[in-house]
């Protein structure tokens, strides 16, 4: 989303549900889910290029590199910054950023439900005898499938660095199967537990899924993210060199604290960043979905495509501040953005379902290309501009957006 507070987030789009109760609140309709980027919390006002340039070149955060662009849209040149080394160097090599996956408990103080990724669920969970952790695991996000995209062959790889071969196909391609950008999990923790005050979410049933469904101030849940998670995992591994990913499980978000009848809901992830220079901490918060309460796919989940919106996005603007020109009327954004959020216009427009050998169908979220955002010729698998080129992703943005 927009680089400014979530609080506000457009929410016009959003369904809103009649004037009911925590207990029995009925939608008119599946709720349609947001993403977000959260402006890096720093104290350096002026972090952008200049962190930009110390994390690129650092050896005490994960591996960044820069990049320089005249969009063809405006004819303005822009800089940015993007996680893994640089796809313009022929004969690049694999980079694996070092990924600790996070489940994180929580539970709403108004019913006392606990949402816990590390639990079975046999209402919404296949067989019941599985978790929305090790789904997580075994998933395209982080192991290897076979991807095709555009009619190019990226080979067995994971999703979002399938992407990101495609993403930059024109440079990639004279190296090979050299350029990879890899999750690398070398760490998954207990479940850490959150409870939630009854003022800042809350437990709603009757939503018509498998299950209730838990929302969660944003703002209240990110605060605890940077006040309370991060601090008390340094002594687990988690720091500037790796990516903590905190693992919701059917909890969704609200621009503030949520309205009886859902009316700020639902942001399913987001991601941003603690820190300036070397320290910066990356993190992305994603809810592995398995309510049924939003649609949009084949099983009525969103599974993992709420993380590959959100891992795709740190890849692409990992400092939140990658500047475009702007860009909007699609995707989730009614009005106009001006930043490299490679998910958002596509939300809710998926890639084909992969199939693990876990037996899973995993829901992944088409993603725009890098081309799309700075404009025409594509740089991208296919010669077009997201990584299924569904229309209007067969041309770049258009005119600037105003």
């Amino acid at each position: 989303m927009k680089r400014h507070t979530l609080a506000s987030m457009l929410i016009a789009a959003i369904v809103v549900c009649s004037s009911t109760s925590r207990s029995d609140a009925q939608p008119t309709g599946s709720l349609h889910p947001y993403f977000g980027v959260i402006p890096l919390h720093t104290s350096d006002q002026a972090s952008g290029t200049l962190s930009a340039a110390a994390v690129a070149t650092s050896t005490k955060s994960i591996p960044m590199w820069n990049y320089s662009t005249t969009a063809s849209r405006d004819g303005k040149t822009y800089k940015g910054t993007m996680v893994g080394r640089s796809p313009f160097f022929h004969g690049a090599r694999t980079t694996n950023i070092n990924t600790i996956l996070v489940p994180v408990a929580v539970t709403f103080q108004d019913t006392g439900t606990v949402f816990d990724p590390t639990a079975t669920d046999a209402n919404c969970l296949p067989n019941g005898t599985v978790t929305a952790t090790t789904l997580t695991q075994q998933s395209p996000i982080l192991l290897p499938a076979n991807f095709t995209m555009n009619g190019v062959d990226e080979g067995a790889t994971q999703y979002v660095d399938a992407f990101q071969r495609a993403n930059f196909f024109q440079a990639v391609d004279p190296t090979g199967n050299s350029y990879h950008t890899l999750l690398n999990l070398t760490a998954t923790l207990s479940a850490i537990s959150v409870s939630i005050a009854a003022a800042h979410g809350g437990t709603f049933a009757g939503l018509g899924g498998c299950s209730p469904l838990g929302v969660v101030d944003v703002n209240t849940f990110d605060n605890m993210v940077i006040k309370t998670l991060l601090p008390s995992l340094a002594s687990q591994g988690v720091g500037p060199t790796t990516v903590p990913i905190f693992l919701l499980y059917n909890v969704a978000m609200s621009t503030g604290p949520p309205h009886q009848d859902l009316g700020n809901c639902c942001i399913l992830g987001y991601h941003s960043g603690i820190g300036s220079g070397s320290k910066t901490q990356l993190y992305s918060v994603a809810d592995y979905d398995s309510s049924q309460d939003f649609g949009g796919t084949n099983s009525g989940t969103w599974n993992t495509a709420v993380l590959s919106h959100e891992i795709a996005e740190l890849m692409d603007d990992p400092l939140t501040n990658n500047p475009t020109p702007s860009w909007g009327k699609i995707g989730q954004v009614a009005g106009c953005q001006r930043n490299l959020e490679v998910g958002d216009p596509l939300s809710g427009t998926f890639f084909p379902e992969v199939t693990m050998p876990n037996g899973i169908t995993y829901d992944l979220q088409e993603l725009a290309f890098y081309s799309w955002f700075f404009g025409s010729p594509s740089i991208g698998a296919g010669g077009v501009f997201s990584d299924n080129g569904t229309p209007p992703f067969d041309s770049d943005a258009g005119a600037i957006c105003s």
